[in-house]
């Protein structure tokens, strides 16, 4: 949707001579296609059409939780930002091979990739064509790599572990990525360069999960350990642990999840519910010195006592949550009950809903609806929330033929994938008012076909890449 050249020294004839104030009312009730059509008529059109509040109303009725944060300043900056994410959006709408979408396989791990995550920015630079995603991934193999997924390059190895890299985490503030592995050892690195920052030690059974929280005066890395317990790192000071607490004795911590509102919870891998807590009371002076007990806030537990699998916070319902169970049931829980305090009151499940056949491993909340996955059927499921907490299924996708593996769900698209070795592309669209998914096409795994399928997938807003066994296949879409 490039902008045609116009002679802005031409003037207009009577016959369109419209007060400027006028056409910037009548221009407000035309698309980006028409503004740029009547930016040519005539310098005078053209200046009106080029009113960066003309091109902030198009965003933000189109994309509501656009973002310029990371935009070059200017006055048009709002209509860089339509140019570029309307051609995304058209390419991701159409998905035509070497058209719309360059696929590229990256080599270079010897063993089972464990996690991978992306360093540029979720919400990318659309001042500009020449962005290019990077991600990193960490394997079996003891490294991590970081890559160029647009021109399918590797960036930088990481080998300073001495076992395998099991989760990775970004310090997006400083440009610091965290590995953790199975030694108990994390590694700090600087992304651009891949320069060791330091280390982290002592994680009893190994690191599982890692999360980055920031609070008043700490950036705080919290990691799970396979012993089931949370050490808390003051980023800014590496040779300070805050704190070590017990969260799962025993058991390998599976889960940690940050909620904004400061609550963080945890899963073990061998079953039990979900212990939640607060953050803050964690960090305060008489947190860090005194019981971990007395800052947990509640604690999630299935009816029949099914493990949990995985959790989703409903940004329009703050203080609610989904959870995912092993016997493929979706549970709404209230986690500050209107009838009582963060103090006394206890998190109350609302509502449990039979959802797949088998266990959920895939959730995710977006648009006042939910997106489910189990990794044992082939059906992807929208579903909305009534009040009561009950949920209704909306829909049902059957694209993949096998079960599906993954989910990644944002404002503007999902994405699945499958252990047929497929990834599924799908946009939000409206139908009788209603937000629905409307299932576009599916981007084949190419010359991988013979692999184990895809274990997982994840995506920003130009690009997707499913992990299939010790390889990543990742997909960019054309601006």
């Amino acid at each position: 949707m490039a902008e045609v050249g116009v002679d802005t020294e031409s003037s207009c004839s009577s016959a369109l001579a419209v007060p400027f104030d006028c056409l910037l009312e009548i221009f407000g009730y035309l698309d980006g296609h028409d503004l740029s059509k009547v930016s040519r008529v005539c310098k005078n059109w053209h200046d009106a059409a080029q009113t960066p509040l003309l091109w902030k109303h198009l965003c933000l009725q189109r994309w509501l939780f656009c973002n310029l944060s990371n935009m070059t300043p200017g006055d048009q900056a709002w209509q860089e930002y339509y140019i570029h994410r309307h051609a995304v959006d058209t390419s991701m709408g159409r998905g035509a091979p070497k058209k719309d979408y360059r696929a590229k396989t990256l080599r270079g791990h010897k063993g089972q990739i464990h996690d991978a995550v992306y360093l540029s920015k979720k919400e990318v630079c659309f001042d500009t064509a020449n962005f290019q995603p990077i991600l990193a991934s960490c394997s079996e193999d003891k490294t991590v790599r970081v890559w160029n997924i647009t021109e399918g390059s590797e960036l930088w190895v990481g080998t300073e572990h001495r076992s395998a890299v099991t989760c990775l985490v970004l310090w997006e503030e400083e440009s610091i990525l965290c590995s953790g592995d199975q030694d108990g050892d994390v590694h700090m690195w600087d992304c651009p360069t891949g320069q060791n920052r330091g280390s982290l030690r002592g994680h009893d059974g190994g690191v599982t999960k890692m999360v980055v929280y920031k609070s008043g005066g700490y950036t705080v890395l919290l990691a799970g350990t396979g012993q089931g317990d949370i050490k808390m790192w003051d980023l800014r000071n590496t040779a300070t642990c805050l704190k070590t607490f017990p969260a799962v004795p025993g058991m390998a911590v599976n889960i940690l999840s940050l909620h904004k509102d400061r609550t963080l919870a945890v899963v073990s891998s061998d079953g039990g519910g979900m212990k939640l807590y607060d953050l803050e009371r964690l960090l305060s002076p008489e947190g860090l010195m005194g019981d971990a007990e007395d800052c947990q806030v509640g604690e999630l537990e299935h009816p029949s006592l099914q493990h949990t699998c995985c959790i989703t916070w409903l940004p329009w319902k703050p203080n609610m949550a989904a959870i995912g169970y092993e016997n493929g049931d979706i549970g709404i829980w209230d986690l500050k009950p209107a009838s009582s305090g963060r103090e006394k009151g206890l998190p109350v499940l609302l509502h449990t809903t039979s959802a797949h056949f088998g266990a959920v491993r895939g959730l995710s909340a977006v648009h006042n609806m939910l997106v489910s996955a189990s990794t044992q059927d082939v059906h992807l499921k929208t579903w909305s929330l009534q009040n009561d907490g009950r949920l209704t299924e909306e829909k049902t996708y059957t694209d993949h033929q096998g079960p599906v593996t993954g989910i990644h769900v944002d404002h503007y698209k999902a994405v699945s994938c499958s252990d047929d070795f497929s990834i599924r592309v799908y946009q939000w669209g409206r139908e009788g008012g209603s937000r629905v998914l409307d299932s576009k096409y599916t981007l084949l795994g190419g010359s991988l076909q013979r692999a184990s399928g895809f274990q997982s997938v994840l995506s920003d807003y130009t690009s997707c890449v499913g992990i299939s066994g010790n390889v990543l296949k990742a997909y960019t879409f054309t601006t």
